[in-house]
């Protein structure tokens, strides 16, 4: 691989790098302070419930707190449109992320790794690319708003379709959950009202344990799969070289 190749994707990844920092320190600067967002959220009038999904989407490419955001969507928006407009912008956040990591990040991994680079996308990112609905929805209730996710999944061959679709099913729940909690949150007196005796806390590693299930099982179900597969190809060859493969249960040669 030429040099002025490695050179120019490694800048690629180092601007990237550099851009989303110093975007991200100046928001925590100047917008962290969540009373002081709800109230200028809320003094833009018939423009707030816009304003408050774009800053939910920032949250999904800055690596900002969004659970913290959700959380103030539901206080400021009520538990029908503010989870309403949390989901809408996570999506929209998570979208452009991935879109970032498959024209940028992906590039550049391509052309830093080359051949190595397909090799590990063959070999790990096939049950990705193959079950790319259910995988999305699975890791998105394992990782909730998690913005490394979102480009790293830029990287793999999932569709962006699949993506969206399986981010808008698996923001859903931890986005309910989240307000949930928030609100019980805001109206509580105590810290045990806070924390120990508030279900939708407690429900929330609950939610990432269904999302740790969906992978295994997906991955399960992928290297079951992959055994068959070679089953199959391992029959086909006794056929083609004359081996007897007729026995009871043996897989049909698939033509192409």
């Amino acid at each position: 691989m030429s040099l002025p190749r490695v050179a120019k994707a490694t800048v690629k990844i180092l601007l990237l790098i550099v851009l989303i920092a110093a975007l991200r320190l100046y928001v925590f600067e100047h917008w962290i302070d969540l009373e002081q967002m709800q109230t200028w959220i809320l003094r833009q009038g018939i423009l707030a419930p816009l304003l408050f999904s774009v800053v939910l989407m920032l949250t999904m490419v800055l690596y900002l707190p969004s659970a913290l955001f959700v959380g103030l969507g539901a206080i400021s928006f009520g538990m029908i449109l503010g989870p309403l407009l949390s989901l809408a912008g996570l999506t929209l956040g998570a979208s452009i992320a991935f879109l970032i990591g498959r024209r940028v990040a992906r590039e550049a991994a391509e052309e830093l790794l080359g051949r190595k680079f397909a090799l590990i996308g063959r070999l790990s990112l096939s049950s990705a690319a193959a079950k790319g609905f259910p995988f999305i929805c699975g890791l998105r209730l394992a990782s909730f708003f998690d913005t490394a996710t979102n480009y790293a999944l830029g990287t793999t061959r999932v569709r962006f379709w699949s993506q969206l679709a399986g981010t808008v099913l698996g923001f859903l729940p931890p986005v309910c959950l989240v307000s949930l909690s928030f609100q019980e949150i805001w109206q509580a007196r105590s810290i045990q009202e806070m924390t120990i005796y508030n279900p939708f806390v407690w429900s929330l590693p609950a939610l990432r344990g269904v999302g740790v299930l969906v992978l295994f099982l997906l991955a399960r179900a992928n290297r079951k799969a992959g055994v068959v597969r070679a089953a199959e190809g391992v029959l086909c060859r006794g056929k083609a070289t004359g081996t007897d493969s007729t026995e009871p249960g043996a897989f049909p040669c698939q033509t192409r």
